[in-house]
């Protein structure tokens, strides 16, 4: 009788056990699932570019999540390793891996709203999804030969070697608390700064603001600009602004007039040694001539494309949009 009720005591906790894997295998399929989505509207949008996606990325990991075999978990255990060893590697490092598939919501629309603890949970859910599943790989095939939990002690130790052979110099860490309190300090003193020196309205600089999010734990700094072909400027970003356009032959032969806004906003940084994390946007990039508009799109250092609409009611400019394509070192403009 005691036997007996031992196993249904063990079927039953296996049961559940199974239910559970289930359960967080449909939750991660789902998550990559919306990732696959937001990425395919991003790419249809112009925001991002196909060698800058996971799009296959994603649905290869949910093949080998749902089709279990020798040879995928194989597979799925080599991805893993690969993407714990490439988070770590690229912590100090201002662009989107390969690996890091939530990276590309950065730049999304809806991200700006997010609060600092969504905006983390973002940046480390990589690290989560590769740890946890290769840990749980690993229990499942080394079950009755290992203690999970030694293996699972193993692994994590194996993680902090790769992250701590990375540089000697710089440690690379998950944000922790301590982290947002050095933010708060570093933007109190930044506040200060600002008040007591504010930026002067002139020599191209049309607005100048600051936004803080109700946490405290968002800081975002906002300028206007804006140019008037034929006159002289050493204002670094209009400087800037200008040779980026000329490297797409984007300069009007004619007078015109720039404008554009430049967001830099900072949040804190996972790392312990800095005290803050900066993103640069470039944003509403206009050019104007008496004959036509262009608005440009600016995604990552380059630009994607551009609307070009007419300056006057009486132009002869037609309403059009363009894809700005790199093939090798020639730039091909496209009309959508």
């Amino acid at each position: 009788m005691f036997g007996f009720l031992l196993v249904m005591i063990c079927n039953k906790s296996n049961y559940k056990l199974t239910i559970l894997i289930k359960l967080v295998k449909l939750l991660l399929i789902g998550v990559f699932l919306i990732l696959e989505f937001i990425e395919i509207e991003m790419l249809s949008n112009d925001r991002l570019s196909y060698r800058e996606s996971h799009i296959l990325l994603m649905p290869l990991i949910v093949f080998l999540i749902l089709y279990r075999s020798k040879l995928t978990d194989l597979l799925l255990f080599l991805i893993c390793v690969y993407g714990i060893y490439v988070f770590f590697d690229s912590t100090d490092k201002s662009y989107v891996t390969s690996m890091d598939i939530t990276g590309n919501l950065q730049l999304h629309s809806f991200y700006g709203s997010l609060g600092g603890i969504s905006r983390r949970i973002i940046i480390i859910y990589p690290l989560f999804f590769y740890l946890g599943t290769l840990i749980a790989l690993s229990t499942a095939y080394c079950r009755g030969r290992l203690r999970a939990a030694h293996l699972n002690l193993v692994l994590i130790f194996c993680c902090l070697v790769i992250a701590g052979c990375q540089s000697q110099e710089k440690t690379a860490a998950i944000a922790f608390p301590e982290q947002d309190e050095i933010f708060k300090i570093w933007l109190r003193d930044t506040l200060d700064v600002i008040k007591k020196h504010p930026d002067r309205i002139g020599g191209g600089l049309v607005k100048s603001e600051v936004k803080i999010a109700e946490d405290s734990l968002l800081f975002d700094e906002i300028k206007t600009y804006e140019f008037n072909a034929g006159t002289e400027t050493g204002n670094k970003e209009i400087l800037n602004v200008i040779a980026l356009l000329k490297d797409y032959d984007e300069v009007p032969k004619v007078d015109y007039q720039l404008s554009f806004v430049v967001q830099t906003s900072f949040s804190p940084s996972m790392v312990p040694q800095l005290k803050s994390d900066y993103l640069f946007e470039l944003q509403n990039i206009i050019v104007r001539t008496v004959e036509t508009i262009s608005e440009y799109d600016y995604i990552r250092g380059r630009l994607s494309g551009k609307k070009v609409s007419p300056g006057r009611k009486d132009s002869n400019q037609k309403e059009g949009t363009y894809d700005f394509l790199w093939q090798g070192r020639k730039l091909v403009k496209r009309k959508k």
